[in-house]
């Protein structure tokens, strides 16, 4: 088949889940802070999550909300997501200046299973013209570990996978890939016929830098969901 493959660059790879980085750009005027997003991935939560650093900044965020960049003081912090019930999950993160950072909390509340994943948000350089840096984050509980694609749309999977056996909580480098439309695909685990997701046609402009987040869905309509996280703000 002529896959989307093909047009990669730099093969998808597994990171370590906490992952850390350097830029070279400043935050706002020049300031050495860092700069935190946040997102909500937990299943199962009642009304607004608080995500956050103990000392700020924070955000309330509903399921699958994510918050804008923030400020926040480079060091070791304190990073903690709490509903009405208490808090959720806390965890240690160490933030460098001037670094991007996105911390997601995954897994469900209802049992109050959560983790947390820790991303550097900086690739090393920017996607050249009709390219685009596209990495992949495995958040979903439930679905444990599974094979990845990325296609054009409209191809099936055949057998090779980008990644093998990306389990819960696992994430990739980024890798290089042709810029356009891609489609996630994940299927259990060296079985290309047993499909668990597919995304359908996701849009990624030229020159960007994208994290595709697998979730926990809604159980009464999706038990896999997806989150595109914008790495470029």
């Amino acid at each position: 088949m002529t896959g989307f493959r093909p047009r990669r660059l730099t093969p998808l790879v597994l990171a370590s889940l906490v992952s850390f980085g350097c830029s070279d750009s400043s935050g706002p005027n020049g300031s050495l802070d860092a700069q935190m997003r946040y997102v909500n991935a937990i299943n199962n939560t009642v009304g607004v999550v608080e995500i956050g650093l103990e000392g700020g900044p924070t955000s309330e965020l509903l399921f699958k909300g994510e918050s804008v960049y923030a400020d926040a003081a480079p060091s070791f912090r304190i990073a903690f997501a709490a509903d009405q019930e208490g808090t959720l999950r806390s965890s240690e993160v160490f933030l460098s200046a001037r670094t991007h950072y996105t911390i997601a909390f995954v897994g469900r509340a209802d049992i109050r299973l959560v983790s947390v994943i820790f991303l550097a948000d900086d690739p090393g350089g920017e996607p050249d013209q009709g390219r685009t840096f596209v990495r992949i984050a495995q958040g979903g509980l439930q679905v444990g570990d599974v094979d990845v694609y990325l296609l054009e749309p409209g191809d099936e999977v055949d057998g090779s996978p980008d990644v093998a056996g990306l389990d819960w909580l696992d994430v990739t480098l980024y890798g290089d890939f042709a810029s356009g439309e891609l489609d996630l695909v994940l299927t259990k685990v060296a079985e290309p016929d047993s499909v668990l997701f597919e995304s359908g046609p996701i849009s990624i402009p030229s020159a960007s830098t994208r994290t595709l987040l697998v979730i926990d869905g809604s159980a009464a309509v999706d038990a896999i969901d997806l989150i595109v996280l914008n790495d470029d703000d």
